[in-house]
């Protein structure tokens, strides 16, 4: 379009009439038309977007509940700034509400507005009046029915529900996996033994003596102890007691037992043996091999000036027998020894002499 204007002298106004040639007009043909200085300002920012001058802002807070001030005027026409003050509503996303103590609550009291509801008591609870939640102090109230169910535990209950009064039983037995032992019935003075099975084993009662045996990867097993050579195990009432077997004396060991030596006994290899008491009753053995002389059915008493006295009325005494090379050989032989010579058929002495054993012949 051509448009033709003539300035005035004056700054034309948004009410100045523009007078412009329709192009687009055929009859007759590019005709004109007329239109304001405002109309081609507003086709102008239409035609281009972001066009234009802003000359005056205003701003407002609505129903919103905020406030607008600003450092000069509503609307600024130049340059200023816009405060924005007030409490936003429920209904643009705010509470409405501005200060709060500890322990308040905000509940929905209508489909765009929020309540405050002040902390309550000590002890009271949330409840409903008339739809309206607020605080109260809890009150009893009345159960009207119970039933108890036994679940995996291994016990059963019957008797219920109860709905005014009753008694519920409980029966069964409680499972090891609950804290039970899953045994209805315990021996008097057994011992209970967990061994990863359920129910749990019982060991027992156990007689006297007998102990519980660990063995490796199963339960414990009670048993009592077993005597060894030369070793009784005596079981009392909450005592165990060892001792030795007199009449089970092993070899190459020394009898020592003090006291009244009676029955049979063998001394084989012996080092020293002592006698305490007034003599060896019958039937006392000695091994000829451990050096003493004393043969079966032998009697031992003692004289008031002997040490030792034999005596027999069937029997003599009867000293080592050994040859002359073996006689000579006893080393450091004590004075008075005495032996029987099986080489010279001769009773032999030691003098004592010092030097060279002196062996002589006696009698």
């Amino acid at each position: 379009m051509a448009i033709i204007y003539t300035y005035p002298s004056a700054t034309p106004t948004g009410s100045d009439l523009l007078v412009f040639s329709d192009v687009s007009e055929t009859d007759p043909a590019k005709a004109t038309r007329k239109c304001s200085v405002t109309d081609i300002v507003n086709l102008i920012g239409a035609l281009v977007p972001g066009g234009g001058t802003v000359t005056s802002v205003g701003l407002g807070g609505g129903t919103t509940g905020l406030t607008i001030a600003t450092t000069t005027t509503n609307p600024i026409t130049t340059t200023g700034v816009f405060t924005v003050g007030g409490t936003l509503v429920a209904a643009n996303g705010g509470t409405g509400h501005t200060n709060y103590a500890v322990g308040d609550l905000i509940y929905a009291s209508g489909a765009t507005t929020l309540t405050k509801l002040v902390a309550g008591s000590n002890t009271h609870v949330l409840t409903l009046a008339g739809g309206v939640p607020t605080w109260a102090a809890p009150t009893t109230g009345t159960v009207t029915s119970v039933q108890v169910a036994g679940g995996s535990t291994g016990l059963t209950f019957s008797g219920g529900p109860i709905t005014t009064t009753g008694t519920i039983t409980m029966t069964g037995t409680l499972n090891v996996a609950n804290g039970g032992t899953r045994r209805s019935t315990l021996t008097q003075h057994s011992i209970l033994v967990g061994d990863g099975v359920d129910p749990i084993q019982m060991i027992g009662p156990m007689t006297n003596g007998q102990l519980l045996i660990g063995s490796t990867g199963a339960a414990p097993v009670a048993n009592t102890l077993t005597a060894g050579t030369a070793i009784n195990i005596v079981n009392g009432v909450g005592a165990i007691e060892i001792e030795v077997d007199t009449t089970l004396i092993p070899a190459n060991n020394v009898y020592t037992t003090n006291g009244t030596i009676s029955g049979t006994r063998t001394i084989i290899n012996g080092g020293e043996l002592r006698f305490n008491g007034t003599g060896l009753a019958t039937t006392t053995t000695f091994d000829n091999k451990a050096g003493y002389g004393f043969t079966n059915n032998a009697s031992v008493t003692v004289d008031a000036s002997a040490v030792i006295q034999a005596d027999s009325t069937t029997k003599g005494f009867l000293p080592p027998r050994m040859t002359t090379v073996q006689m000579n050989a006893i080393g450091s032989p004590a004075t008075g020894l005495m032996v029987y010579d099986t080489t010279t058929n001769q009773w032999m002495g030691n003098n004592g002499t010092p030097g060279a054993p002196n062996w002589v012949i006696i009698g």
